[in-house]
């Protein structure tokens, strides 16, 4: 399995299979959904309180959000043994649905470009920040 990522040089695609995990994790935590695997295993506690917030402010207006984010390219542009640092180009999607499961809203589509640090916490890879490239 992809999580959690303990190898000490992971390779492209096992930085890749990580990346994929937490978004999968994160759709179907916004979907109301559960994890299927812990959410420390693979992010660092920002990055989950983030993801938390957005659970609970979709919630308070009683909605989820179907999130669709498929990895379209990753490669690695710098790497030291504690952080890796990768340009990511995403195809991303989300929708917010209502309580009765129906679109509240707008979907959002759009091809990202972000860049993603991962940072090793003992043995374990995990997902510490993104942030969108211009």
């Amino acid at each position: 399995p992809p999580v959690p990522l303990q190898v000490a040089e992971p390779s492209q695609a096992q930085v890749q299979a990580l990346l994929e995990t937490w978004l999968a994790a994160k759709a179907a935590v916004l979907a109301g959904g559960e994890s299927p695997v812990p959410l420390d295993s693979m992010a660092r506690q920002g990055e989950i309180a983030y993801l938390q917030r957005q659970r609970r402010e979709s919630a308070a207006r009683q909605q989820t959000i179907k999130l669709n984010t498929t990895v379209t390219n990753l490669t690695i542009e710098e790497r030291s043994p504690r952080r890796i640092a990768a340009l990511v180009s995403l195809r991303y999607s989300s929708q917010p649905i209502n309580a009765a499961g129906e679109p509240a809203g707008p979907a959002a589509q759009a091809d990202l470009r972000n860049r993603y640090v991962f940072g090793r916490d003992g043995d374990t890879w995990r997902v510490v920040s993104f942030s969108p490239l211009r």
